[in-house]
């Protein structure tokens, strides 16, 4: 199974409730690990990663001869590289794969369905790859602390992950997201608070909460607070966030 099916196994799980953010995390960063040691395989075969990728579906699926067939289905894909925006393409690619594993296996059922099922998982990766290593480094950065950035669906970016991890300064300090964590978590619900993260910057939004620290940063070495300090030094329209009263949060 691919990466990307993987984790969305792990975010099926995770929007399910199946598992808590901690273990859905824990679970990523599991089968991303994996992913690095198939790298390292890979490397060692030099084979690039859709050849890789093609070789060991053809293995798993008992298709003889697997790594020339896979040279000869990454080759196919190479003659059409727009497979993914255009269905001519697409049908034109999917009958040279099927021919190429077809030239090594006589069972036309077990051909379609090895074939169905390498354009799926390839889809699939292609739509979720972009999505796991930002996460990845979140997590390896700040763990448990990670819990507001990370509290979505794997599949999609918040409006709190996107305005914290796009700003280098912001993501590289603990005190930062010990901040938003303290103004925009709901313990609860042990994700955003309800109206956090409006599409504009709305007052006391994280919109609003990112603009304040780059305000405040010509004064104050902000990135060298703590949480507490940060939220200390916020304008008044951040109070209705502060999260007075709602149980503590243990990492």
């Amino acid at each position: 199974m691919a990466l990307a099916e993987r984790a969305k196994a792990v975010q099926e799980s995770f929007e399910e409730r199946q598992t808590s953010t901690e273990d859905a995390l824990a679970a990523l960063l599991k089968e991303i690990e994996k992913n690095e040691q198939r790298k390292k395989e890979q490397a060692a075969k030099g084979l690039d990663g859709l050849t890789y990728f093609v070789l060991c579906k053809l293995t798993d699926d008992g298709i003889s001869n697997p790594e020339q067939v896979s040279r000869k289905v990454a080759g196919e894909f190479a003659k059409f590289p727009n497979w993914q925006r255009s269905e001519a393409e697409l049908r034109e690619l999917r009958k040279q794969v099927t021919f190429a594993v077809f030239a090594e296996e006589d069972d036309l059922e077990k051909v379609t369905a090895t074939v169905e099922a390498l354009f799926t998982l390839l889809q699939k990766s292609y739509r979720y790859r972009h999505l796991l290593y930002g996460p990845y480094q979140v997590y390896r950065r700040h763990r448990g602390f990670s819990i507001l950035l990370l509290s979505g669906p794997m599949h999609s970016e918040s409006a709190i992950y996107h305005e914290i991890t796009s700003r280098q300064d912001l993501i590289a300090n603990r005190g930062v997201i010990e901040a938003a964590i303290e103004l925009y978590m709901d313990r609860k619900r042990r994700g955003p608070r309800q109206g956090s993260q409006q599409s504009h910057a709305a007052p006391g939004s994280i919109r609003r909460f990112v603009r304040v620290l780059q305000q405040l940063d010509v004064n104050y070495d902000v990135y060298g607070m703590s949480g507490k300090d940060i939220v200390s030094l916020l304008p008044g329209e951040f109070d209705v966030w502060l999260n007075r009263g709602q149980t503590t949060l243990r990492f």
